[in-house]
């Protein structure tokens, strides 16, 4: 039996509450009634009616929380390596000539994006999906389709930008051919009212839907977006209290755009416009400087780290330790399938865990598996702005639960939970995913959805989709030279300033 129950009941269980104690039950009953959990403790009496799940031998923990993603980069996992970001955006998201993506195909590549964090343990994702040549409600409506089918809980935000390719990144105009600015000029960026208009839409009629899928808000990256779009976000933001998401400082290549379009740093820009918030979640941050570390702290301003996507992009390594000692919010994300190249959260931890460790001899200062698991729990329940009910196991927080066997290579001796999750896991022993009450996975295979049908289906349109995308990467080709100036002149400036493994060459 699978799917919905008004009362479960998981018996002998370790569980790993990860609350305010961290407090473990080494065997204990979950009793869940409706969408939340109703109690836990050592042999609970089984309500009337109640289904029943005897977890003897796994173990129990909340939910993981993929606080940043990308769902529509998932048909481009395993074909993109060794660009940095600016490059590799040309391949990722074609800036002229891609797209439309057929509905179907959204929605089948968003079901996969779901399947697949499920069945690594993942129950909450916050999904920043751009949709070409422009956000519309049909595209984003097949995005929230799959999520609503697919059991999963979801925060999902339309990436949003009103302006140019050309008015994106520092040094790109003056370079760009006369071909180029005439089909920047024949696709102008979408119209600032009309992003606003879709946003309200999408707020008004999908918002909090079936108590798990819910609207959060994206402004693409303050460069890609002028400043009434922006304030306009934030207010949205404001009034329905929901996340707003951005991108910032991933690269040095921002660095430098800060300064070229306003003269100081991107979160410094930011704070004038007074839109820091603890409602804004903050993606990468690796560049931060010490004022701006001050600025997001002061603010309450979360910042979702990517390392596995940081990483293979090169795009440098992120100042954790400051972070944590400002008091900065912190939780983790995998990024998007063609950065990363899965949304496997607990390869995201074992990363987010391991990198940091090189990062200062002073062992005080390293991440524990305990540290990472909060950000990827606690943390990302307080980016999606769920604080208190998902990432912890309590009575009154949404029953949102993982079951993983023990026994298996990865527990086996068992010692200190948190690092055997962190350092050992994969994944692979996942037997049982719940959300909100719902078994939505079971024996390691999804209940709500046939994951062999979406798989074929997505193998037959895959040609077509590849036929499309090749014409646009004839377009991206011919930029790439200029975006590799680009990007070589900005590592050769501010070269004070350092977030790689060795000191930038003279």
């Amino acid at each position: 039996m699978s799917g919905a129950s008004s009362t479960l009941l998981i018996r002998r269980v370790r569980v790993v509450t990860f609350d305010d104690h961290d407090t473990i039950h080494p065997d204990a009953d979950i009793h869940i009634e409706g969408d939340r959990i109703a109690a836990i403790g050592p042999r609970l009496p089984v309500p009337p009616d109640a289904r029943i799940i005897d977890a003897r031998g796994r173990l129990a923990m909340p939910g993981l929380v993929n606080a940043h993603m990308h769902s529509d980069e998932t048909l481009f996992r395993g074909l993109l390596d060794n660009m940095p970001l600016e490059v590799w955006m040309l391949y990722s998201l074609p800036p002229l000539g891609y797209g439309p993506v057929p509905e179907r195909l959204i929605y089948l590549r968003t079901l996969l994006s779901a399947v697949e964090g499920m069945l690594s343990g993942t129950t909450t994702i916050q999904d920043d999906v751009s949709e070409a040549p422009r956000a519309t409600l049909e595209g984003s409506g097949a995005v929230l389709r799959a999520y609503l089918d697919a059991g999963i809980r979801a925060n999902v935000a339309c990436n949003m930008t009103d302006k140019a390719f050309h008015e994106k990144l520092p040094y790109v105009a003056s370079l760009l051919p006369h071909w180029a600015m005439e089909a920047i000029r024949t696709a102008p960026p979408q119209p600032t009212a009309e992003l606003l208009a879709l946003a309200d839409l999408l707020l008004r009629t999908w918002h909090d839907r079936n108590g798990r899928i819910r609207i959060a808000l994206s402004a693409s990256a303050p460069q890609r977006c002028t400043n009434e779009f922006i304030l306009a976000l934030d207010d949205l933001s404001r009034r329905w209290r929901t996340p707003l998401l951005t991108h910032v400082l991933e690269t040095k290549t921002q660095v430098i755009t800060g300064r070229e379009l306003y003269g100081k740093s991107v979160v410094a820009h930011l704070a004038d416009l007074d839109v820091l918030s603890d409602r804004m979640t903050i993606a990468h941050g690796i560049w931060l400087t010490d004022n701006d570390i001050e600025l997001l702290a002061r603010a309450n301003t979360a910042v979702v780290h990517n390392p596995v996507s940081n990483l293979k992009l090169g795009s440098g390594l992120l100042r954790l330790d400051a972070l944590r000692r400002a008091g900065v919010p912190l939780c983790l994300g995998s990024d998007g399938s063609s950065s990363n190249d899965t949304l496997n959260m607990f390869e995201v931890l074992k990363c987010a865990a391991l990198i940091h460790k090189i990062a200062s001899p002073d062992c005080r200062t390293w991440p524990s598996a305990r540290d990472v698991l909060h950000m990827a729990l606690r943390g990302g329940a307080r980016s999606t702005m769920l604080q208190g009910q998902v990432g912890v196991l309590v009575p009154g927080a949404l029953a949102d639960i993982v079951l993983l066997w023990l026994d298996a290579p990865a527990f086996m001796p068992l010692h200190d939970p948190a690092n055997h999750l962190v350092y050992c896991e994969s994944g692979r022993d996942v037997d049982t995913v719940i959300v909100g009450g719902r078994v939505v996975v079971e024996g390691g295979r999804v209940t709500a959805v046939d994951a062999g049908a979406i798989y074929d289906e997505i193998n037959a349109l895959m040609p077509e989709f590849m036929r499309m995308l090749e014409r646009a990467y004839a377009t991206s080709r011919r930029l790439e030279p200029i975006l590799w100036q680009v990007y070589e002149r900005c590592q050769r400036e501010m070269p004070e300033m350092n977030r790689f493994a060795t000191p930038p060459r003279e």
